[in-house]
Formats: C-alpha cells, sequence, structure tokens
C-alpha cells in the first residue's frame, strides 16, 4: 500500500487510481462495523446507489472549500507526511472522482450495519477486490462477497440503473428494498444500541429513494411495506415526503402503524424545524384520518405536538387540546399539564422573550416560568445556545391551561 511520503507518484496516477488508494490510505483502522453485533454477522447484500443527501452535501462543502464533516480526510493524510496542501488535493481528487456508493450490507438477528465505500463509475477487477479488502479481515464470507460483485457487474453491464444495481439478497428488486426496510426497521424496534446512527440514516434515505425511483417507473410496491418505508423515510428526515407517501397509504395502514408513524413523522418534523409544514399536513386531512381512523388519544396527541410546535393559533391549539380531554381526561392533563410537548419548532419562531417578559405576559413569577422551562412544560425554542420563549406559542399555551384549568 502506498504511503504518503510518495503522495507526489499518486497525484499523477489517473483520477480512479488516484480515489481508490486514497481511499485505502483513509480505511485504516478507522473502522470496525462488527463491533456492532454480539452474535452472529453475515453478508447480507450490496447495491450501488447515488450519494446520500447528507454525504452529497458534504460533499459539495469539502469539494468547495474543503470544509465540513469530511474536512477529516486531509487530516488523515497530513498525519501520515503530507503537507496540508498535498492533503487536501489528494482528498479532493478522490471525492472528484467518485460517482456514487457502493455499499456492502451485513446482516444478523439484531438489525442491519452497512460498509459503504466511493464507487468511481466502473467494476473492474481491481475495484472489486479494493471492496472486499476495504471490508477488513474480519468480513464473514467473503466468498459470497465477491459472488455478489460478479453479479452486480452483470447487472451494470446490462445497462441497469438505481435502484436496480442490487445483488447478493433477493433478485427482484421490488422484494430486496421492501425486505431491506423490514430488515433495518425491525432492527430499530430491537432496540438495537448502534454506535454510528449517520449509517443507518443513510441506508434509510437509499431505501426511501429506490421506492420512490420503483413507484415512479408505474411499478406497484405492496401496501404492506408502506409502514416500514415510512419509518425509513423519517429516519432520513423526509418530512414532507414522508407525509405525501402516508397521504397516499390512509385506510390501507393498520391503526396502530398509523398512530406509530404520525408520532414519528412528528418528531422529526419537530427536530428539523418543519412542524409548520406538518401542522399543516394535518389541518387539511383530519378529516380523511378520522374517516378512516378512530380518533384514538395518540393519533390525537400526535396531532397536538405538532400544532404546538407550530405556534397555531390559540383557538385552534384549545381545539385540538378539547378533543384530546374528550378522547382521555386524565391522560391529556397529565400530557398538556407535566409532559415536554411544547417546544416549538420553526425556522422564524417570531417575537422571543426572556424569563421576566414571559411571566409579565402570563400573570406568574418569573421562578414559575424557570421550573416550567427546566421541565419542558412551557413554549421554548432553543437556537444554539440560547433559550427564549416564543410570544405566540406562550400566548396559545395560556388559551390551553386556562381552558382547562391546569394549573389549577
Amino acid at each position: 500500500m502506498p504511503m504518503l511520503d510518495d503522495m507526489k507518484k499518486l497525484l499523477g496516477a489517473a483520477p480512479a487510481e488516484l480515489a481508490g488508494e486514497i481511499q485505502k490510505l483513509t480505511a485504516q483502522g478507522q473502522f470496525d462495523p462488527f463491533a456492532l453485533f454480539a452474535g452472529q454477522t453475515r453478508f447480507h447484500s450490496i447495491f450501488l446507489a447515488p450519494f446520500s443527501p447528507a454525504l452529497s452535501e458534504a460533499r459539495e462543502r469539502f469539494l468547495a472549500d474543503g470544509t465540513g464533516p469530511l474536512a477529516h480526510i486531509s487530516d488523515l493524510f497530513q498525519k501520515q507526511g503530507a503537507s496540508p496542501a498535498e492533503a487536501l488535493q489528494s482528498a479532493r481528487a478522490m471525492f472528484s472522482a467518485a460517482q456514487g456508493m457502493c455499499v456492502v450490507v451485513l446482516g444478523n438477528d439484531q438489525g442491519v450495519d452497512t460498509i459503504p465505500q466511493l464507487f468511481f463509475g466502473h467494476l473492474e477487477d481491481a475495484y472489486l477486490d479494493q471492496v472486499v479488502g476495504l471490508c477488513g479481515e474480519k468480513f464473514p464470507d467473503p466468498t459470497a462477497l465477491r459472488a455478489a460483485l460478479a453479479e452486480l457487474r452483470r447487472r451494470a453491464q446490462a445497462k441497469a440503473g438505481f435502484p436496480a444495481l442490487h445483488a447478493g439478497a433477493e433478485a427482484d428488486t421490488i422484494p430486496y428494498w421492501s425486505g431491506l426496510a423490514d430488515d433495518l426497521v425491525a432492527g430499530l424496534d430491537g432496540g438495537l444500541a448502534h454506535p454510528a446512527p449517520e449509517r443507518l440514516r443513510d441506508l434509510a434515505a437509499w431505501i426511501a429513494a429506490a421506492h420512490a425511483a420503483i413507484e415512479a417507473s408505474g411499478a406497484m410496491v405492496e401496501s404492506t411495506a408502506l409502514p416500514a418505508v415510512l419509518r425509513c423515510q423519517a429516519l432520513a428526515g423526509e418530512v414532507e415526503p414522508a407525509f405525501a407517501r402516508l397521504e397516499r397509504g390512509i385506510g390501507t395502514i393498520e391503526d396502530e402503524d398509523l398512530v406509530q408513524l404520525l408520532m414519528q413523522l412528528g418528531d422529526v418534523a419537530i427536530a428539523r424545524g418543519r412542524a409548520p409544514a406538518a401542522a399543516a399536513w394535518w389541518q387539511r386531512l383530519l378529516p380523511a384520518l378520522l374517516a378512516a381512523y378512530p380518533a384514538s388519544y395518540d393519533l390525537l396527541l400526535a396531532r397536538f405536538k405538532v400544532l404546538a410546535a407550530a405556534q397555531v393559533e390559540p383557538a385552534a391549539l384549545v381545539a385540538a387540546a378539547d378533543a384530546l380531554v374528550k378522547a382521555n381526561r386524565k391522560n391529556a392533563r397529565h400530557d398538556l399539564g407535566r409532559e415536554p410537548i411544547w417546544r416549538v419548532a420553526a425556522e422564524d419562531p417570531g417575537e422571543l422573550l426572556d424569563t421576566a417578559q414571559a411571566a409579565e405576559l402570563v400573570g406568574r413569577s418569573p421562578s414559575f416560568i424557570a421550573k416550567r422551562l427546566e421541565a419542558g412544560t412551557i413554549p421554548v425554542h432553543r437556537q444554539g445556545e440560547q433559550v427564549r420563549i416564543p410570544k405566540r406559542g406562550l400566548l396559545a399555551w395560556k388559551a390551553v391551561v386556562e381552558a382547562h384549568r391546569l394549573l389549577d
């Protein structure tokens, strides 16, 4: 393996060759996916895909100015003896040459994980050897991986494109991606403590993109696969596309699955500052949801969280609280007054108040406000280290607690 003191020689290599050599260098001791699994790990499959959204953004930033999540690649070269300029040039050459991702999927009874590698537009023997080599000496079945790589090359030679470029598991494209979605969700539900959730988010994004491409081609995906695909979209942070997909599945998704999906999509929307978009979806489709499903407490709670995070008008939030109380008065009084469901998540939260200003607005003491801020039981907007109280959200909160006498 070439070392960085011979970097000048590497810099004269063809881009794909250079990228391959650099990728080997950066892989030294940096990644052990097998540390994840306590049980027997197995080779699952391999696929070619575009860059994930997260990697695409990081790659563009690194190529533009050398900063961002990929900046450490240059640091690795410098530690091996390259000058800062040589290290940055080499790393940029690698990511410039890359055209997508080659993803090796591992699995066991606890879930799935991936070994993602850069793909440089060809499946020549040298690159296939590199893929196997980068999986490391602990890889459970290199023979199966080589067979899958050979099948992958045959598919590529047949001019197949994403999402059909996969091998090693189910041969047909729709069952492959649906099965992979099921495996990913099963691992999440099994409580697997994953050391690198970004890899699962990338896998979820590829699964969602594959199903979108399948549907765009006019092919039909079984309705039973919809909940798992939606879970993947939630994990990938694709809020609006996930709500649009869920809308198409109203009436076909089981009650429990629907409530779980709505809770998770709402949480993702809030975490990503997309609560207003989620609230608009809820307001538009609530009649269709209530017509297809019973107005369960959990369904209404999922709605309330999103509306509170979006700072809807006080009258609308009071009406949502009324529905909660009607569905389960005891649980509603607990959730509305004691649980942290008041986080405001909007790109523009409007006027922000400090503790004293909030106390004056609601007619309480600053200590009253401070205690509820700490508990998360009053509207709060966080921006970096700053924690403030959004006025619109506070007024809606005040209307709810007064309407239901939650402070008595």
